[in-house]
C-alpha cells in the first residue's frame, strides 16, 4: 500500500498510541466521526506501538508525547525504521512551543497540541496530503505547523 493509498474503507489508517485508554477512545470516536480515517489499531506502549505498525502498516500514527514516561526520541527512531512511509504525529497538553521543534526533529512530521483536538480530523488530513508529497520528493511544511 502506498503512503497516500485508501484502507480497504476508504479511509486514511491510523494507528492511535497512548496509555489512557479513555483519551484513544475519545480520539477514536472523533476520527471516526469524522469519516475519512480508519483507526486500524491501538497501543499503550512502545512495544504494542512497533508490533501494531509492523503489522498494520498505518498511513499515521498519532503517539502521545509522554507516553508513560518514554522519551519521545526511544519511539520515534524505531518506528521510522519500521514505517519510513508512515506519517508520524505527536499529540500532546504539554506546550507546543516547547516541544514541537525537538519531536520534528527527531522525525516526527507533526506536533498538535491537546487544544487543537478539535480541529485534529482536518489538521491530520491535511497534514497527510504533505507527508505524500514530502514522500514524492515535493519540498513541503506540515499545516499544522501554520494552525496558531
Amino acid at each position: 500500500m502506498t503512503p497516500n493509498s485508501a484502507a480497504p474503507n476508504g479511509g486514511i489508517r491510523v494507528l492511535l498510541v497512548d496509555d489512557q485508554v479513555p483519551f484513544r477512545a475519545l480520539t477514536r470516536a472523533l476520527l471516526a466521526a469524522d469519516g475519512q480515517f480508519d483507526v486500524v489499531a491501538e497501543a499503550d506502549n512502545a512495544v504494542a506501538c512497533l508490533t501494531a505498525a509492523r503489522h498494520h502498516r498505518p498511513h499515521i500514527v498519532l503517539v502521545d508525547l509522554r507516553l508513560a514516561g518514554h522519551d519521545p526520541g526511544a519511539l520515534i527512531g524505531p518506528l521510522i525504521r519500521t514505517t519510513p512511509t508512515t506519517m508520524i504525529g505527536v499529540l500532546s497538553a504539554l506546550p507546543a512551543s516547547r516541544h514541537r521543534n525537538r519531536v520534528r526533529s527527531l522525525g516526527a512530521f507533526a506536533y498538535y497540541a491537546n487544544t487543537q483536538f478539535a480541529e485534529l480530523p482536518a489538521l491530520l488530513a491535511a497534514d497527510h496530503r504533505a507527508f505524500a508529497r514530502a514522500l514524492d520528493g515535493e519540498g513541503t511544511i506540515a499545516p499544522a505547523v501554520y494552525a496558531r
